[in-house]
């Protein structure tokens, strides 16, 4: 590592609502420049793999790597030199994969900036300002305006404690979880009721994996409180996968972290809590799917089983044209979901063209609903 820190590293959100969303920033692979996600639950760097071919990196070894869809295979690279917020990474190891599964309001990325990056220097996340900033620890001792939690490690993974409804567990600090706390599903089992909300899909290594969405009463995590935190668990029939792992007892991602100014101060394994910014509550009324922007359109994702979109014929793979008579085409994701979100009991109409050949588009009306029930801890 060289060089004394630089001046703030500024960080785009692609998708995101609130401030919930990917930590996406620039760096710059001798004189490359690419655009990676800052993902703190990944223990290796990864390098898309079509960025690695442009950058002539020498392939090496494949080797079996586990993740939320499962185990998946990748390679093996050394990366000669990265560049970023004034400091210079060299000669390190990364993997190599195709990254087109992260897909973010229609963008991807060129890679993951991993936990590995960070054992040798500090880093500054500011949602508020959208700025990371990279610290050589040559460059003095750590602020004080932090107050610091000590961190667990497992496999290159940092563990923070945090309490889940009052119950105490060890939690993956993951910035590559955008939105929602996860709780494990050992632990899920072990402390709470069998959960009852909707089947959504998450995607990461290993492909698709299904989850049951719900809300915990409360997290706590540096002596804060959080109430009514959106979640997932596992769902019941789906096996494998690092949500069902033992390694930790849950995943604190971007819709907690993002309340706080973060120091992450790996060298001297813990993490800095300032406070940030107080982001509006999201409202919990659902129009019963979701959607994820791909070439430029919404496309249906996830139909929640009894909900007015499932009566009406909602299918994966539908498009999305309009909301209230307001055309969907040129929104980005944090433009639609205001419009798709709103109060329970609240009404709105959709226009969707089904994604079945000879299909007219359809119009129809859909009442918002509460569909994340809380996960109710085992008596």
């Amino acid at each position: 590592m060289l060089a004394p820190p630089q001046s703030a590293v500024p960080f785009e959100q692609p998708g995101a609502w609130n401030g919930s969303g990917p930590i996406v920033f620039s760096v710059d692979f001798d004189g490359t420049p690419a655009a990676l996600l800052l993902d703190t639950g990944a223990s290796r760097s990864v390098v898309d793999a079509d960025l690695a071919e442009r950058l002539d990196l020498e392939p090496g070894l494949r080797l079996p790597a586990g993740g939320v869809g499962g185990v998946g295979t990748v390679g093996t690279l050394t990366v000669p030199r990265m560049s970023v917020g004034g400091l210079s990474f060299t000669h390190f190891p990364a993997t190599s994969m195709d990254m087109s599964f992260l897909e973010f309001d229609g963008r991807t990325v060129d890679g993951i900036f991993g936990s590995d990056l960070l054992r040798d220097c500090r880093l500054e996340v500011d949602f508020a300002a959208s700025t990371l900033r990279f610290q050589d620890l040559d460059a003095g001792d750590a602020p004080e305006d932090f107050d610091y939690v000590t961190l667990g490690w497992f496999a290159g993974i940092p563990l923070l404690p945090i309490e889940v409804c009052g119950i105490p567990a060890q939690a993956m600090l993951d910035t590559g979880n955008m939105a929602m706390t996860t709780v494990h599903g050992p632990f899920f089992r072990e402390h709470f009721q069998p959960a009852a909300g909707p089947r959504i899909a998450v995607s990461g290594v290993g492909g698709e994996f299904a989850v049951t969405l719900g809300r915990l009463r409360s997290v706590t995590v540096a002596g804060t409180t959080w109430s009514d935190v959106a979640a997932v668990t596992p769902a019941p029939d789906a096996e494998g996968g690092l949500l069902n792992s033992p390694i930790a007892d849950a995943n604190v991602g971007v819709g907690l972290l993002r309340h706080y100014r973060l120091l992450l101060d790996y060298p001297n394994g813990r993490l800095g809590f300032a406070p940030g910014k107080e982001w509006p509550q999201i409202p919990r009324g659902n129009p019963g799917f979701s959607v994820r922007l791909r070439n430029g359109v919404f496309e249906v994702r996830d139909v929640f089983a009894g909900s007015d979109a499932e009566a009406a014929g909602l299918q994966r793979g539908d498009h999305l044209t309009a909301i209230d008579g307001k055309p969907a085409a040129g929104l980005k994701t944090a433009d639609l979901l205001p419009l798709l979100h709103g109060e329970p009991g609240t009404r709105l109409e959709i226009t969707f063209q089904p994604s079945r050949d000879g299909s007219s588009p359809q119009r129809t009306v859909l009442e918002r609903r509460d569909y994340a029930p809380y996960f109710e801890p085992t008596p």
